[in-house]
């Protein structure tokens, strides 16, 4: 044991010091404080510290903080409520309003539409805490989801339409329900869809309520599938759905490569459009091969070139759905994008049709014919019964006919 030895400030200097010893506890010890146990000392003692001052034995217990009292827990709730009093009271909007915008900030939330939501984004890049925001551990496996999901959706449509097609059991049913003279059977499996894709969009956050709706669109798409394969007397529609499957699963592979940028200095995953195209050539090159040796006593040579020349801008438009849902998503929402891959195309193709309404209302002229036309353009001349502006010479530079005159030019 050592002994450190202190002057006394209460003693004068004349007076003869005296070595008065104090043990000072191990620290790594707990001793409680109070007044039935008093201290005990320590078996481990390393210091002891002299102080001429002290009658008793003092233990300083600096191994951690502080025993907390018995109330302090509730003084701090107390003390958090009162806070929450005062900021409800100081709220001009009231505290029930505060706690439910509270509670609207903190909830997580869900997107409605892909391709709406990023184009209300603008320049400001990708929603936070989505998944580009994200590590790419994460990414992967949101897009392995995502995909992988809509990968298995389209192999049950593939093998439910080549059952329909192929089966002596569906066929021959199938064929009569398809060549229907009033054309009602193949135009209400299309209709039936799309209202079972509108209740599949409404119900995509309730699981599993989603799945089992997942399960019959998936039927329902194959029966109107393979209507309109028979209804036309091909197999393309087989056809179709084999090529979209296949794609659909070198797209997930690629999709979760990394690479190096060297601009950034950063190791980022593939861009689905990259991959989707690489994905496309190759199954295209293994279709041509497949079709030259075997494919021929199938379809047309014209046949299958129309099939995949229509493949291509269903599988580029699957994967930039796939590249904006990226930008906007969270990691919960692997379930919504199988619908938005179908939700957002027929949006996008109900705003072509919208348009081609318009042009077409407008006579095909441009969509300023909609409104008379503007900026000096004369876009109907046979009608118009004004007369077009003609220059005033033909050696001096024209001169526009209007209302107020012409200009003369020196």
């Amino acid at each position: 044991m050592k002994s450190v030895r202190t002057n006394s400030a209460s003693q004068p200097s004349s007076v003869p010091e005296e070595d008065e010893e104090v043990d000072v506890f191990d620290s790594s010890v707990h001793v409680p404080l109070t007044a039935d146990s008093p201290p005990k000392p320590s078996d481990a003692c390393d210091i002891d510290v002299v102080d001429a001052t002290a009658e008793e034995m003092v233990t300083i217990d600096v191994s951690g903080s502080p025993p907390k009292p018995a109330g302090a827990t509730n003084n701090r709730r107390v003390a958090g409520s009162l806070d929450q009093v005062v900021a409800d009271v100081s709220s001009p909007s009231g505290g029930k309003t505060d706690t439910v915008l509270r509670q609207r900030r903190h909830a997580p939330r869900k997107t409605h539409n892909a391709l709406i939501a990023l184009s209300s984004l603008g320049d400001q890049g990708p929603v936070d805490s989505c998944i580009n925001t994200l590590s790419l551990e994460i990414q992967v496996a949101f897009r392995v989801k995502v995909l992988g999901l809509f990968t298995l959706h389209l192999l049950a449509l593939s093998l439910l339409v080549i059952i329909f097609t192929y089966s002596p059991l569906t066929t021959d049913s199938l064929t009569r329900f398809a060549n229907n003279d009033t054309g009602m059977a193949l135009g209400g499996s299309v209709i039936l869809s799309l209202v079972v894709l509108c209740a599949l969009y409404v119900a995509k956050h309730t699981c599993p309520f989603n799945f089992v709706l997942l399960c019959v669109f998936t039927c329902i798409e194959a029966i109107a599938v393979t209507a309109f394969g028979l209804f036309f007397d091909t197999k393309a529609s087989v056809l179709a759905c084999l090529v979209c499957f296949f794609v659909m699963v070198f797209m997930t592979f690629f999709s979760t490569r990394r690479r190096f940028v060297k601009k950034t200095r950063h190791i980022e995953l593939c861009h689905s459009v990259v991959a989707g195209i690489a994905a496309y050539v190759l199954v295209t090159t293994v279709a041509c091969v497949a079709f030259g040796a075997r494919g021929t006593g199938l379809m047309s040579g014209t046949t299958f070139g129309l099939t995949m020349l229509f493949a291509f801008p269903v599988i580029m438009w699957f994967a930039f759905d796939a590249h904006c849902m990226y930008q906007i998503m969270t990691p919960d929402e692997y379930m919504s994008g199988v619908i938005f891959f179908y939700t957002d195309l027929v949006l996008f193709l109900l705003f072509v049709v919208v348009m081609i309404v318009c042009i077409a209302a407008c006579d095909g002229g441009a969509p300023m014919a909609c409104f008379g036309g503007s900026c000096g353009v004369n876009i109907d001349p046979e009608h118009d019964t004004l007369p077009p502006p003609q220059p005033d010479s033909v050696g001096s530079p024209s001169t526009a006919s209007s209302p107020v005159g012409g200009i003369e030019t020196v």
